[in-house]
């Protein structure tokens, strides 16, 4: 299924205003940013119900001798339960139950002309519904909950007998109201015995038949009237907790559920096998009490699971037991002798407070890991950004649609982190291709015209020959040059005439068009040239002008690399954080060797190295290749540590060398320098912190998650870097009749304050960078414009961040979040794809918004002799999270990265990767929490 991008659809006309022949970049088009707040179609000011938890034990209240109970409910809320007392005289009350053995918490006396019948609560507990019985006939009535006197007010009289009441929980869009409200369905008896079922307004009007022997007189059939189902008789029993499934019960006692699809009734189904049995779902939807007259307690039938087990045996319940909203528990009416007592009685239902567990049950599979673990990964087979799984719900699902269950989205630190990559990426190619390939072109011309004018024949001149052919596209006139380009492997350069390796010449990265392709090699050729005492002195002898060229070039980069391990020919010498300084002599480029590099430096084994350095077996076999894992541990993230625990037994140093690289990256705060890449490092350790695992999303899906989001994201930053970075190398639709509006999705954020203010605080110094640092364009009209707009979107991006980390906190400590919080969660999609696409296209010469690269990529990171380590980001997963919600729990979907190493023979392309990534094995650590199925879309019932 092919998902389009909604910026994609609204921003094309907002992009281009021509100045000469380059497209003006949307960055400074006002109009191109995303209005805000976006108040969207969900009513998110609607009152949210917290519910209370039901008591842990089991509460009794033993009724007095000739007091009876004609009906009662548990409160939406949980708090209480409502119920119709009847004494011996015949007296009737309305009374609540805040289940204490003493009595009844409140009681209300019922006038003698009127006769309740049934009682139902108002889905947001602020009334009950009462059904009565007069001279005249029945009623519907409405008493406020905190009434101190019987005060009702009528909603609808009939001649008739009315039988059973029931309160649809969500409400309806009716012609000629002003809001939508709520509907009240009821069985109404026929002249021939049977019953109707039928509906009427909280207010009193639109009065149809949903169920019965035939259509209402003078209704239209069509798009424009309600659909009647034909049935001999049938009354109202229970809705789905989705609120668009009503369950009803014919003149044999047999179970049908009949589904409000979006605007109109649907067709009607057989609900269970066995009639005279009385279903009703449970809170979270995933299973159902089957109560039956007679026999001990009730069965709990799974829906997902096809369990069934006996519950509360040991009493005989005398009618329906009512459920507490967090499904923990039944009120019931029991008889024992001659003592009958109304009983609050604990059960045990999986996910029994997960509200929503119904829309996320696809397998049973499913429902034990969300039992075992509280969340889950899905495969999202079909997308490649990982901020369109924030459109699912809204555009794949067919709106957004308040006629349709939407399930609440999880805002991540991924989706942030992704948005970073782009701004990072986006400005470190504007800058590689408005100053850095400029000022390499001026260095390796004017080192190569000096070179072949000074030192003909060589070393130095035959080495810049090949590179200034390769920058041309002359490779087919040098030798050298072709096996830079053919990038095979090992072989004998025939300007040095030594080993090199020219597979790590190959392009890779964001270095896809065939400049970008020249441009590569030939930096990466020059920068591992080993260079002897003579080359260098040769090099640093020529023109001044070949020096200042080479500082140019290499100053546009210094915001994005660490520090490096590497002397320079026009530099000075290595500023490094390197235990073992690089010792092979001076380099061109001082490429990057940041904490990450110093990690894996040290958990790979160096034949040169002490004794008490050396990573290797007892019996002397060398570990070559490095994990990302040992990064992660390097940065203070105890998951990565017990996942090498293998590793420490079998390498006996390691444990220690990892041990001493994460005392000393402490003590740095993850900097070897002021600069971007060591931001981002330390941004690193903060998101693999163990300071926010308090929360109540703390878990092993939560700790996999943080680890394999740290992962994908350094590995995005290699990713970007690869061309300036050090490797470690180890040696060795419209109409219808009356719309539905669903419960509002009200989602969750991330409850990782820090993650969130440690990416917003890399925005913050990137919009320094930009704004102190080198000009992004040759014309300076043109940079300010540039500069201006890339600033604003920064900002743009710091700010919305900032947001979502202040509702983090907000989680944390159990505040209530705000209509405008829930909004920002619910549109989150807005606050990250827009700028996503904007950050993309500074890779286009033309700065217009186009279809971003998949967010698939891979790099590589060490090597070892005939492999080299990968670092693959995959498809976007999705994250299914229990989280709370409303003093019960509740499910959120969320994107997140993926994360994949392994070892290659020689370093991947991304072409290369995206063609093998879905076959990939995933590291143990995330497949153990990988569900075998996709989510339905909308959500479907079990």
């Amino acid at each position: 299924m092919t998902i389009v991008s909604r910026a994609l659809l609204v921003c094309g006309a907002l992009l281009i205003g021509v100045t000469g022949t380059r497209a003006q970049t949307p960055l400074v088009d006002e109009a191109a940013a995303p209005s805000e707040p976006y108040q969207g179609p969900f009513a998110y000011d609607e009152e949210e119900i917290v519910v209370a938890r039901s008591p842990a034990e089991p509460v009794a209240l033993d009724l007095p001798q000739g007091l009876s109970l004609r009906d009662y409910e548990a409160s939406p809320t949980g708090r209480e339960a409502a119920v119709i007392v009847e004494d011996a005289a015949r007296r009737q009350q309305v009374a609540f139950w805040a289940f204490g053995r003493d009595g009844f918490s409140r009681r209300i006396d019922v006038p003698a002309q009127t006769r309740l019948v049934s009682i139902t609560w108002h889905p947001r507990g602020k009334a009950v519904f009462l059904l009565a019985t007069t001279e005249r006939g029945s009623q519907i009535l409405r008493l406020d909950a905190t009434a101190a006197s019987f005060t009702p007010t009528t909603v609808y009289s009939s001649a008739a007998s009315l039988r059973r009441l029931v309160v649809g929980p969500r409400p309806f869009e009716v012609n000629g109201e002003k809001a939508p409200v709520l509907r009240l369905f009821f069985g109404e008896k026929l002249a021939s015995g049977a019953y109707a079922l039928r509906t009427v307004t909280e207010t009193g009007k639109g009065l149809y038949t949903v169920v019965g022997p035939q259509r209402d007189a003078g209704k239209k059939n069509d798009d424009e009237a309600p659909n009647t189902t034909i049935a001999a008789s049938a009354l109202p029993l229970q809705f789905h907790p989705a609120g668009n499934q009503l369950v009803w019960e014919d003149q044999k006692k047999c179970l049908h559920k009949l589904t409000y699809a979006a605007d109109n009734w649907g067709k009607s189904a057989p609900l269970g096998r066995d009639c005279g049995h009385t279903l009703t779902y449970t809170p979270n939807g995933i299973a159902m009490i089957d109560w039956q007259p007679g026999q001990p307690g009730v069965r709990i039938r799974g829906l997902v699971d096809n369990s069934d087990q006996v519950a509360l045996g040991e009493y005989k319940l005398d009618s329906v037991p009512s459920q507490m909203p967090d499904g923990r528990g039944v009120i019931a009416l029991t008889t024992n002798g001659a003592v009958r007592s109304l009983r609050y009685l604990p059960i045990s239902v999986p996910l029994a407070d997960v509200a929503n567990a119904w829309m996320y049950m696809e397998s049973a599979a499913d429902q034990q890991a969300f039992v075992r673990d509280r969340g889950l990964f899905r495969r999202l087979p079909e997308m490649d950004q990982l901020y369109k799984l924030y459109d699912t719900e809204s555009y794949q699902c067919g709106a957004p649609d308040t006629r349709v269950p939407t399930r609440p989205y999880f805002v991540t630190t991924d989706l942030f982190w992704e948005l970073y990559s782009a701004a990072f990426d986006g400005l470190f190619i504007i800058l590689e291709r408005e100053q850095a390939g400029p000022a390499f072109a001026r260095f390796v011309a004017a080192a190569d015209a000096e070179l072949a004018r000074r030192h003909p024949g060589s070393r130095m001149a035959k080495a810049f020959a090949a590179a200034h052919a390769v920058l041309d596209g002359r490779s087919e006139s040098n030798a050298e040059a072709r096996l830079i380009v053919a990038a095979r492997g090992a072989e004998q350069s025939l300007a040095l005439q030594e080993t090199l390796d020219f597979a790590q010449f190959k392009p890779r990265g964001h270095y896809t068009t065939d400049a970008q392709k020249r441009y590569f090699g030939a930096v990466r050729y020059l920068s591992a040239l080993p260079l002897s005492a003579e080359d260098t002195a040769m090099l640093r002898g020529l023109d001044a002008s070949v020096g200042r060229a080479a500082t140019d070039w290499i100053a546009v980069y210094r915001p994005f690399i660490a520090s490096s391990r590497l002397d320079l020919v026009w530099g000075g010498a290595a500023s490094t954080i390197a235990s073992h300084p690089d010792t092979r002599g001076p380099r061109l480029f001082p490429l990057s060797w940041g904490w990450d590099n110093e990690a894996l430096d040290n958990v790979v084994d160096h034949a040169d190295r002490p004794a008490a350095e050396r990573i290797v077996t007892r019996d002397g076999g060398s570990r070559l290749l490095p994990s990302g894992l040992d990064f992660a541990a390097v940065a203070g993230n105890r998951l990565a540590s017990e996942l090498l625990s293998r590793d420490f037994a079998t390498y006996p140093n390691l444990a220690g060398r990892i041990a001493a690289v994460r005392q000393r990256f402490a003590a740095a705060g993850g900097q070897s320098r002021s600069s971007l890449y060591d931001s981002w490092i330390a941004a690193l350790a903060t998101q693999w912190a163990d300071s926010t695992t308090a929360s109540t999303v703390a878990g092993p899906v939560w700790n996999a998650k943080r680890l394999q989001t740290g992962l994908a994201s350094w590995a995005t930053l290699r990713h970007a870097t690869v061309l300036v970075n050090d490797k470690t190398v180890a040696e060795c639709g419209e109409g219808g009749f009356e719309a539905i509006v669903m419960q509002p999705p009200r989602g969750y954020v991330e409850p990782d304050p820090a993650s969130f203010a440690a990416i917003a605080d890399l925005f913050e110094a990137t919009i320094a960078m930009v704004r102190d640092g080198r000009s992004l364009a040759a014309d300076a009209a043109a940079n300010a414009r540039l500069r201006d707009g890339i600033i604003r979107r920064l900002t743009e991006s710091r700010d919305s961040i900032r947001k979502y980390q202040r509702i983090a906190e907000k989680e944390l400590k159990g505040e209530t979040l705000s209509a405008e919080d829930y909004r920002l969660i619910q549109y989150v999609a807005r606050a990250a794809e827009h700028n996503f696409l904007i950050f993309s296209s500074l890779s286009n010469p033309q700065y217009a918004l186009s279809n971003p690269d998949p967010m698939m990529k891979v790099v590589d990171v060490a090597d070892a002799p005939g492999t080299t380590r990968e670092l693959g980001v995959g498809r976007p997963l999705e994250w299914d999270q229990i989280v709370p919600h409303g003093g019960r729990s509740q499910i959120v979907k969320g994107g997140v990265y993926s994360y994949y190493e392994f070892a290659s023979p020689r370093p991947l392309d991304d072409a290369e990767w995206r063609k093998m990534v879905d076959a990939q094995p995933r590291p143990d650590w995330v497949a153990r929490h990988l569900s075998a199925n996709v989510l339905s879309c909308p959500a479907r019932q079990p």
